[in-house]
Formats: C-alpha cells, sequence, structure tokens
C-alpha cells in the first residue's frame, strides 16, 4: 500500500493539469498585486464571459445530441450540467462587468435574473454533475461502489445546507459585523 501512495503522490506533483491550475493562480496572485483594481476587475470578467462562451460553444452540440437522444447516455448528465454551468459563468461574468461600468448599483444584485443565473441554474448544473453515475450512485453496467463515506459527507453537507437555509430565512440575521470583520482579509 505504501508503494501504491508513493505512485500516487508522484503522479499527483507530475500532472500537467495541476501546475498550469497552480502557474495561472500564481499569474492572476500576480496580476493583482501590479495592476490597478478597477481595470484588473474589469479585465477579470470579460475573461470569465469568453471563457464561458467558449465552453458553451465547446459543448453545445454534445448538449443539443444529449438533450435529444433517443437512448440516454450516462455521461448526459455531465454535459448538460457543464453546458448550463458556463452559461451561468458567461452570463454572471457579463452581468458583473456591468455592474462594474455601471458604478455598482445595488439593484443589479438584487434582482431575480442575476440570481436565477448565478444562483439557481448554477445550483441545477452542479447537481446534474453530481447525479453521474459513478459519483454519487452505481450505474446498472458497472462494477463501481461509491464509497460510503462519500455519500456520509454529501448527505452532511446536505442537510447543513438545509438547516442554514431555514435557519437564514427564519431568523433574517444582520451579518454586516461578520462581513465588515472579514474586511481586512479579503484581498
Amino acid at each position: 500500500m505504501k508503494a501504491e501512495a508513493r505512485a500516487r503522490w508522484r503522479r499527483f506533483f507530475t500532472c500537467k493539469v495541476f501546475w498550469v491550475s497552480v502557474s495561472c493562480i500564481m499569474l492572476y496572485a500576480i496580476l493583482a498585486a501590479f495592476m490597478p483594481r478597477q481595470p484588473f476587475l474589469e479585465f477579470v470578467r470579460i475573461f470569465q464571459a469568453v471563457a464561458g462562451v467558449v465552453v458553451v460553444i465547446a459543448f453545445s452540440a454534445d448538449a443539443w445530441d444529449s438533450m435529444t437522444s433517443e437512448r440516454p447516455d450516462r455521461t448526459d448528465g455531465l454535459i448538460i450540467g457543464a453546458w448550463l454551468q458556463h452559461i451561468c459563468v458567461c452570463i454572471t461574468g457579463v452581468w458583473l462587468l456591468l455592474y462594474r461600468l455601471a458604478d455598482r448599483p445595488t439593484w443589479m444584485l438584487d434582482v431575480l435574473f442575476f440570481a436565477f443565473f448565478s444562483g439557481w441554474l448554477s445550483s441545477l448544473a452542479s447537481i446534474l454533475h453530481v447525479a453521474a453515475p459513478g459519483v454519487l450512485r452505481k450505474a446498472d453496467h458497472q462494477d463501481i461502489e461509491v464509497p460510503p463515506a462519500r455519500l456520509r459527507a454529501v448527505g452532511l453537507v446536505a442537510s447543513i445546507g438545509v438547516a442554514a437555509t431555514l435557519i437564514v430565512l427564519a431568523s433574517q440575521p444582520n451579518v454586516l459585523w461578520l462581513v465588515e470583520s472579514l474586511r481586512p482579509y479579503i484581498w
């Protein structure tokens, strides 16, 4: 087992996707440190919207095939979820860019249109990712068992989420003190 664990860690640290991701995070930190904040945040929103459009275009034919197929495939949820998620990424990026360029009118964050794309549809797309066979459930033709620990962790997080939602809806707490106390630590 030790040799297998070492081999897995070796593969992890030689993973190109991992190092490209780390490099992109470092690039973000360097740019954020040296560029003026307003143009940098506008650049980030434009980049977000363009990246979202690229993925939407790349997945559009597969998403259409998944939605119109006579026989559903086990990857349909992943494909449709990725497609919907990136529609949300694109629209959220454009909306937040408009918000910044319009001198941050508060109404833009409090409309149902923004809530639908930034929260509701994005959450539904995430659920489609999790609904794929092998993630939380076993496919009919698979011998893969979903680890019970993963199921327990998802159940616990979902329960905490439902409880937090009910508490917030019932009490409507004023958390200005919390937000202001976090402000010095958020870059």
